[in-house]
């Protein structure tokens, strides 16, 4: 479904990207690793459309998405979360997801005069901000005033957020950062549920565990390369990894 081809990314002669490639399955977990530095959210960023490589393409679902503004990429279904944590903090959690479910759509000009149009479209929402956060276990809190929740259920909002937008490809940055064992767990069995769906998910992150637990392949960046590509296990094996990424530790202490 998206595949990058030599993507790279310069500033002021600093390679952030160098020259990365590879492709993401439809219904695929694909994790990219690496130490902080190593250009994993420039590479987001490209694929996003909010920064545009020095070289290379970007396609997703047949179709070069560079250039495009990322609202247009998001239209299109490649929908992402940020690192730092954003919500409607003046909207209930309900409603803040309510309004996310209009993303991408074009409503003609009757349905803003008609009422009874209104009243549809509103309810055809309500429904679906709903759903989402049953799926998202959010709905004991749907009545809360976003800015109430607490920093786990904040992250997983924005997930519900990210899921209003009708995803084809999801891509969260950093979604475990800040979360406790028992909170990366619930998160974790989130995603799979989402790749259960036919959702394909990239995600950048630090947490190994989770990593390794619900993974389909794995990208390893170090000073802006890739420097290994493969399944969990395969990784877990690879020498070049494990001397960049985590000091010779090893993924067990991860």
């Amino acid at each position: 479904m998206l595949e990058a081809m030599d993507v790279s990314v310069s500033f002021g002669g600093v390679h952030a990207v160098r020259a990365v490639s590879f492709r993401a399955e439809g219904r695929d977990i694909t994790s990219v690793v690496g130490p902080n530095g190593a250009g994993k959210t420039t590479l987001f960023n490209v694929l996003t459309g909010f920064q545009k490589p020095n070289i290379g393409n970007v396609v997703f679902a047949d179709r070069s998405i560079v250039g495009l503004k990322p609202s247009g990429i998001a239209a299109l279904g490649l929908v992402r979360t940020f690192q730092k944590t954003e919500v409607f903090k003046g909207l209930t959690v309900e409603r803040a997801v309510e309004i996310g479910t209009t993303c991408g759509r074009d409503f003609p000009m009757w349905q803003t005069v008609w009422p009874g149009a209104i009243g549809r479209a509103r309810e055809t929402a309500r429904n679906e901000a709903r759903r989402i956060l049953q799926r998202c276990v959010l709905e004991d809190v749907a009545g809360e005033p976003c800015a109430a929740l607490s920093y786990g259920e904040q992250r997983i909002l924005e997930i519900a957020l990210a899921l209003a937008a009708r995803p084809r490809l999801l891509m969260l940055d950093e979604p475990a950062s800040g979360l406790n064992p028992t909170e990366a767990r619930r998160l974790g069995d989130l995603i799979t549920s989402i790749r259960a769906d036919g959702v394909g998910v990239i995600l950048i992150e630090h947490n190994m565990q989770l990593v390794m637990r619900i993974s389909d392949s794995i990208i390893v960046l170090h000073h802006g390369e890739k420097i290994a590509e493969g399944t969990p296990s395969v990784i877990a094996r690879d020498q070049r990894v494990v001397d960049a990424y985590l000091g010779g530790s090893g993924f067990a202490a991860a």
